[in-house]
């Protein structure tokens, strides 16, 4: 300060003031004021090393006062000033707990707002509270002598958000901030003759350090701002650029997009922008969207993109570290594979796969240096995610009398933990988030950046005004997802909360559990607008929104919309149940909240048990796919029917023989009719990454099977088919090493090692039906091969399996032990149950029923492209078509509007795609109906699926939603009659001599959802074991933003040029369909 003053007199410091009117202090004049300031500081007792509070409006005022503190030693603290001190919010109690950390220390502050202040030394015990009018402080003579500072010294204290009301205090000391300002303007090339503006408040560490004590120290002019003339009118930002010729400035990722808002409603307005080198864009997370949009809306101004500047930066490293000085909207954001994100990051080019979006936020300035650990700080490779720690001059010698903080962040060798994920590519840094703020339900990970981007995308949200963070649901005890937003002046909050909740749950696959409206003013945000997420999700937890909520319930009331009868109520929360604990509407429809058949299956079987009435499936996708219309429903059948005396399922004694159910008896014939096949192998892999504890490992595998009778299960025939279940089982988990390889081979090597266990087949009378392997390509990637023969799993058991696996290993690499709950009822109870429950008469009228359906001849379907069947095998391939993102977002915005579900759209689009190829407009498909029909299965293991024929008749008029409704109307009532085995049916048909049903099949299979077990990051795959049952076959499985459809064919029947043909008619189909829903496609082809 005291060369910049005699070395460059005529420059300084521009103020805009709130009314809009400028001064300016030159650095001489701001001297002088400072060393008046400090002399009435001493006069009052303030001695050097002791801390000072600074809770002063005017900007002048305010640095002079900073600088007396530095000139005589003392250490400043900036405190944002509250609204009003009457109100203790969090403001305020930041203040009070400043106060006390620093052992009561002095106050500086105007002399308006001295008597406010005051008021708080009784109010908060604030004994001894000491309060100092900076005017009054300013009439004093110069002070002469200066405080003789070290290197080590604390410059200045800078506060964290502190989420609890409780911040940190971040020593910055003298050579961490001349570190930063050399390191800066060598790694930026700043020149002799910048001028910057500022708009943020000065409690923020980038006003001070980033730009005032750089320009000080460099003699640069600076212009700050007052936030609010920036904040009530953008424009004002770029105006001041022009006028002054501003070369640097900056904001949080937020202030860009107001910017990029402003001058999307003011069209008309220009700006000449071209002096600026740098907007630095630091402060908050970084995203693309706003980025790319703020750069295409100023870019007729002058500005290049090279001049955005995404950055990282934290006080407790004196702010920025790493700066990006070559921004290309070409090549920034950086597009990397979700199922990539627990691994090894794959770089994605095309639109197609589903991808998450990262900002280059730069290489580090020299001095500092920065590297990724895991959670046990082991340096971690390039391209994987794990912490963000870094090291250099700049960091903080620690936080102020706070040792258990600096015990967490400091983790030895000089290394300091950030608490931010992200990655390091080509040396650059890439942040993916706060550690603390990472979403994960029901273990899928979700950053919170990319939910709010979507929220904010929906107009009546007021932008930057969006929150999502996980939080306990008292309820279940398991996490929710809770969105915070502020609505548009004029907009109604509740149809923005059902808006909000369709899309996060269309785009993400997921429900939020609270969607709630907030004031602006209870919507919380630090001085600098970085959102208090963590203090917004204590707030919930702890009944803070207690009656904003209780207003929500009663505008739904008001609406007609909340539940009122005892019926609408316990259908509520059996929705709950089912789709998640969230507000329903009497009138919402069961497709805006993420139902499906499956799920309306499981809201059935808890309808029968609650209300002892059977709803027939269809009334779900008409009458009763709403709370309101499934009460009147359920009141209407209890008035007119009474549930048959049917048995009840129950666990029966183990000391007679086990009866197999119908689904194992039909697979064992096969079996035996075929000995030796593969074709009924169930196979999965899953890629482990990270550091996997084998011993754990191993150990939940025999959990999972002690847990789970069937898997300690054989088949044999004696008089009848019986299962066999043995006491005990020990899985031994193999383990093929093949790290002797070389490592460009290993993937393949493993790939292909996993396809042979798929295809090695069962003995089902004496052979174990599950086996693992574990396959070792480097000490922290592994490949775990799980197969299975049918009898003793189907997809949804799959999931069983491997959420389990999730929980068990976490807990076991804890420490802990398994909360699982013991199972009731094991397979062998279904399958005796089950022969029990289906009466004579079930059987009677459903075999009538498809007797019906499938009368008549039905001529042999052949698809343009296969091959005649003169010696067709069994022998096929599997190849895999993902619809991107935006495919599947129209998807599931096309079930909502039309009641249908990801199943019955695709199975549509399959029957057209059947129709163009083969020049037929009626033909069989085979399809599975999971036959979970209690609550009690729905956590069981085994075989519950049974085979329907769908029969479908397309005519060329027919448009595509004309074709789901009907595609509809005919599952439903396959699904109705889906109880009696197949096997029954077919018996019956070849009585009439038609042994023909089909030859192509269309399903869903298991989630293949990455999960997380503990530390290790888990991606399963499905596996074919190289056979199939059907000529061809297309399985679905729905992802949190992307469909997989694997397209399973026998190769002596089609060529893969041919199935890859098929597979982009089908893609183009389901695109065609989605956008032209009232157009019939058929008729056009």
């Amino acid at each position: 300060m005291l060369l910049t003053a005699s070395s460059r007199p005529n420059r300084g410091v521009r103020f805009i003031h709130a009314d809009g009117k400028e001064s300016f202090q030159t650095y001489p004049m701001l001297l002088a004021r400072a060393r008046r300031i400090l002399t009435g500081m001493r006069q009052a007792g303030i001695k050097p090393r002791q801390g000072v509070i600074l809770q002063i409006e005017e900007m002048d005022f305010h640095f002079a006062s900073f600088w007396a503190c530095v000139l005589g030693g003392m250490i400043p603290v900036t405190v944002a000033i509250p609204s009003s001190y009457k109100q203790k919010d969090g403001v305020v109690a930041k203040l009070y707990h400043t106060w006390k950390l620093l052992g009561g220390a002095p106050i500086l502050t105007n002399a308006h707002l001295v008597d406010s202040i005051a008021s708080l030394e009784p109010t908060l015990e604030m004994h001894g509270l000491k309060i100092l009018s900076v005017e009054e402080l300013a009439g004093h003579e110069e002070a002469s002598e200066l405080y003789d500072a070290q290197p080590n010294d604390p410059f200045f204290y800078q506060l964290t958000s502190g989420s609890t009301g409780v911040p940190k205090c971040i020593q910055e000391t003298h050579r961490g901030v001349i570190a930063h300002i050399h390191a800066s303007q060598q790694f930026c090339r700043y020149s002799e003759n910048e001028v910057t503006l500022n708009w943020l408040p000065f409690d923020h560490v980038v006003p001070i350090l980033t730009v005032h004590l750089k320009d000080v120290y460099l003699g640069y002019e600076q212009i700050h701002v007052k936030p609010d003339v920036i904040l009530s009118n953008p424009g004002t930002w770029l105006e001041l650029i022009e006028k002054h010729r501003v070369t640097l400035t900056w904001a949080p990722n937020f202030g860009f997009k107001r910017v990029a808002d402003f001058l999307g409603k003011n069209p008309d307005k220009t700006f000449d922008l071209s002096s600026v080198k740098f907007f630095m864009n630091a402060g908050e997370q970084v995203t693309g969207p706003v980025v790319q949009e703020f750069l295409r809306a100023v870019q007729t101004f002058g500005v290049n993109e090279t001049a955005m500047q995404p950055a990282f930066g934290m006080a407790e490293a004196c702010t920025c570290m790493t700066y990006t000085n070559d921004f290309s909207m070409a090549c920034s954001p950086r597009r990397f594979s979700k199922h990539s994100l627990g691994a090894t990051l794959e770089e994605v080019r095309d639109g197609k796969e589903p991808a998450a979006e990262f900002v280059d936020l730069g290489a580090p300035v020299p001095g500092v240096a920065i590297r990724i650990t895991n959670a046990k700080n082991e340096v971690m490779p390039e391209r994987v995610i794990g912490r963000f720690q870094i090291k250099g001059a700049v960091v903080t010698p620690g936080y102020l009398h706070n040792p258990r903080a600096n015990e967490e962040a400091f983790v030895g060798d000089g290394w300091f933990n950030t608490g931010d994920l992200g990655f390091i590519l080509d040396g650059h840094l890439f942040l993916t988030g706060r550690e603390k703020e990472m979403i994960i339900i029901r273990g899928a990970k979700f950053y919170c950046y990319e939910i709010e981007d979507l929220v904010n995308s929906i107009r009546e949200v007021e932008p930057t005004f969006a929150a999502a963070c996980s939080s306990a649901d008292a309820k279940t005890g398991t996490e929710m997802l809770s969105i915070f937003f502020v609505a548009k002046p004029g907009s109604n909050p509740l149809q923005i909360s059902r808006a909000i909740r369709e899309r996060v749950t269309t785009a993400f696959g997921i429900s939020p559990g609270v969607v709630l409206p907030l004031a602006r003013n209870q919507f919380l945000k630090t001085t600098s607008g970085k959102i208090q997420r963590t203090q917004m999700k204590q707030n919930l937890e702890q009944g803070g929104y207690t009656e904003i909520l209780q207003s929500l319930q009663n505008s739904h009331r008001s609406d007609g919309q909340a539940p009122e009868t005892d019926t609408e109520k316990k259908v509520a929360e059996i929705w709950s149940e089912v789709l998640g604990d969230i507000q329903f509407g009497a009138n919402t429809s069961i497709f805006e909240v993420g139902g499906d058949s499956l799920k309306a299956s499981q809201i059935i079987s808890r309808v029968r048990e609650q209300f002892s009435v059977s709803l027939p499936l269809p009334t779900i996708f008409e009458e009763a796919r709403t709370i309101s219309g499934m009460a009147r429903w359920i009141e209407k059948l209890q008035r007119s029917t009474v549930l048959d005396d049917a048995p009840q399922l129950k666990s029966i004694s183990r000391g007679k023989e086990l009866p197999a159910s119908f689904g194992q008896e039909q697979l064992w014939i096969l079996d035996q009719m075929e000995p030796g096949t593969s074709l009924y192998n169930i196979c999965r892999t899953v890629e482990l990454f990270g550091k996997l504890d084998l011993d754990v490992l191993e150990q939940s595998l025999n959990d999972i099977v002690a847990r789970h009778d069937i898997f300690r299960t054989n088949l044999r025939f004696d008089r009848d088919l019986q299962q066999v279940v043995a006491p005990h089982a020990k899985v031994d988990l193999p383990i093929l090493d093949l790290t002797g390889s070389p490592q460009e081979y290993r993937r393949t090597l493993a790939l292909g090692t996993a396809e042979i266990e798929a295809r090695i087949p069962f003995q089902l009378a004496t052979g174990r039906l599950f086996r693992a392997k574990l396959l070792r390509l480097n000490p922290k990637e592994h490949l775990l091969v799980l197969t299975f023969h049918q009898t003793v799993i189907d997809g949804w058991s799959v999931d069983i399996v491997l959420r389990e696996l999730q929980e068990i290993y976490s807990a076991h690499a804890s420490g802990k032990p398994s909360q699982l709950p013991a199972l009731k009822l094991q397979y062998a109870d279904f399958a005796a149950w089950q022969r029990e429950a289906l009466s004579p008469k079930t059987v009677e009228e459903q075999v009538a029923f498809w007797k019906k359906q499938l009368s008549g001849s039905m001529p042999s379907l052949k698809l343009a492209g296969s091959q005649p069947k003169k010696f067709a095998t069994s022998k096929a391939r599997v190849e895999t078509l993902l619809l991107s993102p935006e495919l599947t977002a129209q998807l599931r915005e096309f079930n909502r509007r039309e009641n249908s579900t990801l199943f019955m759209t695709l199975l549509a689009a399959y029957n057209l795609l059947l129709a163009q190829c083969s020049k037929q407009n009626e033909f069989f498909v085979g399809a599975p109906k999971n036959n979970r029909s209690t609550p009690d299965l729905e956590k069981m293991a085994g075989f519950f699926v049974n085979t329907l024929v769908l029969r479908n008749k397309l005519a060329p008029e027919t448009s595509f939603a004309e074709l789901v409704s009907q595609i509809r109307a005919n599952s439903m009532k396959a699904f109705s009659n889906a109880d009696v085995p197949f096997q029954k049916v077919v018996q019956a048909m070849r009585t009439t001599g038609n042994p023909s049903f089909f030859q192509v099949w269309f399903g869903a299979i298991d989630c293949l959802q990455p999960f997380q077990m503990g530390e290790v990051k888990a991606v399963p795959h499905f596996v074919s074991p190289g056979t199939a049952q059907f000529d061809l076959a297309v399985f679905i499985s729905e992802q949190k933003d992307t469909v997989t459809c694997l397209f399973e064919y026998r190769t002596d029947l089609f060529s893969s040029d041919a199935i890859g043909a098929l597979m982009t008619q089908f893609e183009k189909l389901v695109r065609q369909s989605v956008s032209h829903q009232d157009k019939s496609l058929l008729k056009s082809s």
